[in-house]
């Protein structure tokens, strides 16, 4: 049995802000949905009240009773019963604490009102469970802060090799290639504008997290310059882009990721575990897509592709 001893609380509910008049914010609502102009709150009567919020609530138009906001603060709450619960629930947002804020020597927990073995059962289990994450913790410890040491210095415009792979493969198809980085978000359209602007005909993603994570900004701004643009992962293109000759992210990449996780959680050193290429590529094109930039795709391509859209 560990030594530490479970710290515990009754849960602690605080009213952060609400609206004045939430109900008469859910009336106004409705009035204005049949108005010429917006009804304020402060126009509900009595009468409308009585007559209007039931009307409306009855005749399933609940729209209207969702704009009022209630800001609440939680504490001495489990995270089973935000994430199994509260999350459920539509029109529901939370922050949280981070899990990094949490001391391993302080265990903390939501404890039931029960009492007797069954409460020594509880205490034991949660416990054990702290005492568990505080060994995984330490033996993760030295591989993980060796890994994040060498991972802070990764950045999606700072691989030369990657880049020149690309120039070297276009210079042997006669093909002049020039490169715009992003950094950030707000990088992204001023990145295409500059390939734009410079005479570039088409687009090369490049697979970076953030370029993935953001792919529909370029889905719309390269259609908006009818620039055709190609992708890392074959769902890009069958979520809007051009085309994509990669392998699939959901069915290889993430699986892959989950692997080595799983093999430090069992401790296998980050040296001792293999890297392993993907095996599968598909070419994905979406000719509805190609369409739109005023691009025909060679009948011997579309042969080629694993997958045409349509």
């Amino acid at each position: 049995m560990p030594a530490l001893a479970l710290a515990t609380a009754p849960p602690k509910v605080t009213l952060r802000s609400s609206p004045a008049v939430p109900y008469d914010g859910a009336i106004a609502a409705a009035r204005t949905c049949y108005s010429p102009r917006v009804i304020e709150r402060s126009e509900i009567t009595d009468k409308q009240r009585d007559s209007i919020g039931p009307l409306t609530f009855d005749g399933g138009h609940h729209t209207v009773f969702q704009h009022a906001h209630f800001e609440f603060g939680l504490e001495n709450i489990s995270r089973q019963l935000v994430w199994s619960v509260l999350h459920s629930y539509p029109f529901y947002n939370s922050e949280q604490s981070s899990q990094r804020y949490v001391k391993l020597n302080e265990p903390r927990a939501f404890v039931p009102p029960i009492t007797g073995e069954a409460l020594d059962v509880y205490e034991h289990a949660v416990l054990n469970a702290w005492d568990a994450y505080a060994k995984l913790s330490a033996l993760l410890k030295d591989d993980a802060w060796a890994i994040l040491k060498e991972l802070r210095y990764v950045r999606d415009t700072n691989s030369p090799a990657r880049l020149k792979t690309v120039v070297d493969a276009a210079k042997s198809r006669g093909v002049e290639v020039s490169t715009h980085p992003a950094a950030k978000l707000e990088d992204i359209v001023p990145s295409i504008d500059a390939a734009h602007a410079a005479g570039a005909k088409a687009v090369n993603v490049l697979a970076a997290a953030l370029l993935h994570s953001n792919r529909q900004v370029i889905f719309e701004r390269t259609a908006a310059l009818r620039m055709p643009a190609i992708y890392q992962f074959p769902e890009s293109a069958e979520q809007g882009g051009f085309a994509s000759y990669g392998p699939r992210i959901e069915q290889m990449i993430y699986p892959q990721l989950a692997m080595l996780v799983a093999r430090l959680f069992r401790g296998d050193r980050p040296q001792d575990i293999p890297v392993q290429q993907p095996t599968t590529f598909e070419l994905v094109i979406n000719l509805t897509t190609a369409r739109s930039v005023g691009l025909t795709i060679p009948e011997g391509l579309l042969v080629r592709a694993d997958k045409v859209i349509d």
